[in-house]
């Protein structure tokens, strides 16, 4: 057969059917080949909703000495925090979705999560990131203190950044799949972050090195571009949502209940025709 007579409708070997999933490194790249462009829109438009947020800390930053201005950027990111909780939720839905190998439109899918988990979407993005920004602010306040004392006040802040962001990523997750009022998630979160720790924790840790190293630069304008760009948040999402989301499944046995729900669904439009 030739090079340019190619009979590319002829089956090939295919993918093995009892070929073991991928894992780890390999498992990540075949979902970032694979839903590369879904994920990079979904990540624009979060990183859209994100502008106050952004604002207000470069401005918060850049006239710290003054107590009115701070107290009008606090403001700012609090108002902002409530676009920014329902973006995110619909972000960590349409990851979940790829990381689970569920097809889908990501517009659709993104609208969808934003809108229907607005009510407790808002005030959990208001609790999560106000109380991730005061513990960076702190550590950056102790970090320029003197005395041995300071180790022990960095040490207690860091475990809250650790246990909050933690928290926070069960948070968004039961949001979009277990009906149920906000403060019995924030319970929940906290349980499964403790329960599981050797899971949360890794998808923990990534998340802050990821916070810490846009925060450390986000003076420098060109941060913000490579996180709309490149989309560095999902991508670090996909990561994390690969540790957490085998625990959230196997704690509400998630996908079997969305199975039987789909089952009865059918039942009812097949009794209906």
């Amino acid at each position: 057969m030739g090079l340019f007579s190619s009979n590319y409708n002829r089956p090939g070997p295919g993918v093995p059917k009892d070929a073991p999933a991928k894992k780890g490194i390999p498992r990540f790249f075949e979902i970032f080949i694979r839903d590369f462009g879904m994920l990079w829109r979904a990540n624009f438009i979060t990183m859209l909703c994100f502008i106050p947020c952004f604002i207000a800390l470069i401005i918060g930053q850049a006239f710290s000495e003054y107590i009115g201005m701070v107290l009008i950027c606090s403001l700012v990111f609090v108002l902002g925090c409530c676009l920014a909780g329902p973006a995110l939720t619909a972000l960590f839905g349409v990851t979940v979705k790829s990381v689970r190998d569920i097809p889908g439109y990501m517009w659709h899918d993104y609208k969808k999560y934003f809108a229907s988990n607005i009510k407790q979407s808002i005030p959990a993005g208001i609790i999560s990131m106000v109380l991730i920004a005061m513990d960076f602010i702190m550590v950056n306040f102790y970090l320029t203190q003197e005395g041995n004392s300071r180790y022990v006040l960095l040490a207690l802040v860091f475990f809250g950044v650790i246990v909050i962001t933690g928290c926070s990523i069960y948070c968004f997750l039961q949001i979009l799949f277990i009906d149920l009022p906000l403060p019995a998630i924030l319970k929940n979160s906290l349980m499964l972050m403790f329960g599981y720790v050797k899971r949360s924790l890794p998808a923990t840790l990534i998340g802050i090195v990821f916070l810490v190293a846009m925060l450390g630069v986000i003076s420098w304008p060109f941060a913000i571009m490579l996180a709309f760009f490149f989309g560095l948040p999902v991508f670090v999402l996909v990561i994390i949502c690969m540790w957490t989301w085998p625990i959230m499944d196997k704690t509400f046995n998630i996908t079997q209940l969305q199975k039987d729900k789909e089952e009865r669904e059918n039942a009812t439009n097949i009794e209906k025709e």
